[in-house]
């Protein structure tokens, strides 16, 4: 009886061992199930640690799916293994995240084309920047900021062109430092600075292919010239032009009426990818003024000199311009006898003085080659030019003397020279404007100006050719509006 009871006990108390047991197992069962959720939950803190804001829901979507629930993380095991997520350590979770990103997000990894496009820098200038601080700046050093500085030397570019706001293109090396260096130049052309083996850099422009093309636009006067010019897309910096072409015989802001007819052939410069590079000069032009036609012809003669040309032949404006600058007042007429205000003395003034301020641009009356530049005693700074065998002028007392100018330098007419100052015996800023007859003082606003030699005059086919696509073209014009205005009746 009493062995009876000593097994019931020591069966029960094995039954007791083996239900703990089971139930250990059974609880060790769950926590190792739980294991891949808690190592998820850590993951996807370390996560949001660690990527971008842009690719957290991607990894988020990840570790939901099925796969993510295999991973399996590598547990610290010298810590104490909980089933309470907040205290589960993983000592290699910093990998695991690595793995994760790029196993999976394998299109965000740059490819070799985008990694050499990363080498390229676009740079925009700040004020105060310089070549040295621009380099410096986008990892150059100041040994090769000093050879660029000669690259750009001998390309001819300034270091002053560099602008704030503007934009250069920068290559970086692989290795740091600046491979090359672009910067934009008028016209579509570049300077291209680039990187030698021995340190040193060397310079190249580009310049684009040109394709020069021949535009016709006509229109008709609404309201103002200039407003209607616009409408029909004539180049802005042309219609200035326009008006200076005719302005010696209309009088644009009264004479000019709604229903006048205009038309301008110009040239065009474009790059042949299409960028337009610049616009003119005129080639030819019309403008229909109270029912007459009114034309101005370009014609280049054998000596590449180009002119403009009315319908009937005769040169545009004069062949000497009257005045050589825009000028407040005539100061002092041309005289035979004139009290010198500063020497006090009555003597020949063989010039005409104009008003006008310090600065004020001198320009030459005509073609012509300068004989003399510089400074000249009384008369101050001085430009001297021989028109041909027979004519020749002088502009006195000036400010400023053009830098191109050299005695045996041609000049066209309008070219600037100078500006008005007040050097050599001057008591205020003015011009002193000299006209001469094969050497002889004339009075320069009484005198017939000179007529254009009749060999720079424009063949007459030319001339006649020209003016028929004029006309043409006023009447292509005419017709489409009234075409125009009969449908809208």
């Amino acid at each position: 009886m009493k062995n009876n009871k000593v097994l019931s006990l020591v069966s029960a108390t094995f039954i007791i061992q083996l239900s703990v047991v089971l139930t250990g197992l059974y609880l060790l069962r769950d926590v190792k199930s739980l294991k891949p959720i808690q190592a998820a939950v850590v993951n996807q803190k370390l996560l949001n640690q660690t990527l971008p804001l842009a690719e957290k829901s991607t990894e988020k979507t990840i570790l939901e799916s099925p796969k993510a629930s295999k991973l399996k993380p590598v547990v610290n095991k010298t810590e104490t293994t909980n089933t309470d997520a907040n205290n589960l350590k993983v000592s290699k979770a910093p990998e695991q995240v690595k793995t994760t990103k790029e196993s999976t997000i394998t299109d965000n990894l740059p490819t070799k084309k985008s990694k050499s496009h990363s080498n390229l820098v676009e740079y925009t200038i700040q004020s105060g920047d310089t070549l040295s601080s621009i380099w410096i700046k986008n990892g150059g050093n100041y040994a090769g900021a000093i050879e660029a500085a000669k690259a750009f030397e001998s390309a001819g570019v300034s270091l002053n062109s560099l602008r704030p706001g503007e934009t250069v293109r920068i290559t970086l090396k692989e290795n740091g430092g600046i491979q090359k260096f672009v910067k934009r130049l008028p016209g579509a052309k570049s300077l291209v600075i680039t990187s030698n083996d021995d340190g040193t850099y060397s310079s190249n422009l580009n310049e684009p292919q040109v394709i020069v093309s021949k535009k016709k636009v006509s229109g008709i006067i609404l309201n103002s010239f200039a407003e209607s010019a616009y409408r029909v897309s004539v180049p802005p910096e042309l219609i200035d032009d326009f008006v200076d072409l005719f302005g010696g015989r209309v009088e644009f802001s009264r004479n000019v009426q709604p229903g006048d007819v205009f038309t301008v052939v110009y040239s065009e410069k474009k790059t042949a990818k299409g960028v337009k590079l610049s616009a003119g000069p005129i080639l030819a032009a019309s403008l229909e003024n109270s029912g007459k036609m009114l034309a101005a012809v370009q014609h280049v003669d054998s000596k590449g000199e180009s002119r403009f040309y009315d319908e009937s032949g005769e040169p545009l404006g004069n062949y000497f311009l009257r005045y050589p600058l825009r000028f407040t007042r005539i100061s002092s007429q041309f005289s035979n006898s004139r009290f010198h205000p500063v020497l006090k003395i009555s003597r020949p003034h063989n010039g005409v003085d104009f008003a006008a301020p310090i600065g004020t641009p001198v320009r030459a009356v005509a073609d012509g080659i300068i004989q003399s530049a510089g400074w000249s005693g009384g008369s101050g700074k001085m430009v001297k030019i021989k028109h041909c065998d027979r004519w020749s002028t002088a502009y006195l007392h000036l400010n400023s003397i053009s830098k191109t100018l050299r005695p045996g330098t041609k000049v066209k007419r309008g070219e600037v020279i100078g500006t008005v100052g007040k050097t050599g015996l001057a008591t205020g800023p003015h011009l002193h404007f000299s006209m001469y007859d094969r050497g002889r003082y004339v009075d320069p606003m009484n005198t017939e100006l000179p007529k254009m030699p009749t060999e720079n005059m424009i063949p007459t086919e030319f001339l006649r050719a020209t003016l028929r696509m004029l006309e043409q073209e006023k009447e292509t014009i005419q017709i489409a509006a009234a075409n125009t205005s009969t449908s809208l009746g």
